[in-house]
């Protein structure tokens, strides 16, 4: 603390107070038994939880499995960083070199995620240091059992990585906030993630051949790969409450006001109409489906301009 109070100018008093409201937004986090001491300022920390990175000229503590990956995706002047740890089941070294482009190259190594992120911030400091990376599944299970946890869930490197690559996106610029619960869900189903472990649905949207379009306000099938699909938010965010239109929709939609359902039809949606039912769901069904109601009528720009 001192340290900031001499780089901001500000008397400490008025920087503590200012740290305590970060804390209270899960901007940073505190020393529970100094908080003087800033902790953690997702992705970087200022203790050891299993990560180190290494750019050009820095080296870092990586907060988790994911912050460590996220890293070259958010510092401009580091097109790569190398991410070194060790598996907590046998202590194997492993090190990757983390780029923007492409994931990491990985055999059968693996991220464990322990707590739930219903569950994340009730310590989050312990919810970090319990996602981590393993030789393969089976360290995994090793680990498990000499630990008396649970599993919680296992993703690949490549899943990590897309986890990783855009979650702190503006992270450093001036009047960043954090994601809100729906952005924050639509980005978990971008990536392949889901499942009540993540908050999510039990089926995985990925693997829908749709796509939500933000610049339009209909789905659309699409062959996109799993990090370019986009998932109807209603159906992810029910128990998020309302969803409000958005600002395409309360110029081009007047009826989409309030808390109705806007014309948009989707398998995420619970008022989808009876042509996309579940039944109509098997093999090629959506495709078919979709084409042949545009046949029908050829007026309709598609899918979206379905009343739901």
């Amino acid at each position: 603390m001192p340290e900031l109070a001499t780089l901001t100018g500000l008397a400490p008093d008025h920087v503590r107070r200012e740290l305590r409201t970060l804390h209270g937004s899960h901007d940073v986090v505190l020393n529970p038994q100094d908080n003087d001491q800033v902790v953690m300022a997702h992705p970087f920390a200022s203790v050891p939880l299993g990560f180190s990175v290494m750019g050009a000229h820095t080296l870092w503590w990586g907060g988790c499995a994911r912050d460590s990956f996220a890293m070259p995706h958010l510092i401009p002047d580091e097109r790569d960083v190398l991410v070194t740890t060790r598996c907590p089941a046998c202590d194997t070294p492993h090190a990757w070199v983390i780029g923007r482009e492409t994931p990491p190259q990985g055999d059968d190594q693996v991220a464990h995620f322990l707590i739930p992120m219903s569950r994340a911030w009730d310590d989050v400091v312990h919810t970090c240091g319990n996602q981590r990376l393993f030789c393969s599944t089976d360290c995994v299970d090793t680990w498990l059992q000499k630990t008396g946890r649970e599993r919680g869930h296992v993703m690949d490197l490549g899943t990590l990585w897309r986890l990783a690559r855009d979650w702190y996106t503006g992270r450093l610029e001036p009047g960043y906030t954090r994601r809100d619960p729906v952005s924050a869900a639509a980005y978990l189903a971008e990536v392949g993630l889901h499942g009540s472990f993540w908050g999510l649905p039990d089926f995985d949207l990925g693997s829908f051949p749709f796509r939500f379009s933000g610049a339009r306000t209909d789905c659309a099938p699409a062959n996109a790969d799993p990090g370019e699909r986009r998932a109807c938010l209603r159906g992810l965010t029910a128990a998020a409450g309302p969803i409000r239109p958005t600002a395409y929709e309360a110029r081009h939609l007047p009826e989409a006001d309030g808390d109705s359902v806007p014309r948009r039809s989707c398998p995420g949606h619970p008022r989808r109409p009876a042509w996309m039912q579940p039944g109509a769901m098997v093999g090629p069904g959506p495709t078919r489906a979709f084409e042949s109601r545009r046949a029908r009528d050829p007026g309709r720009s598609g899918a979206g301009s379905e009343r739901a």
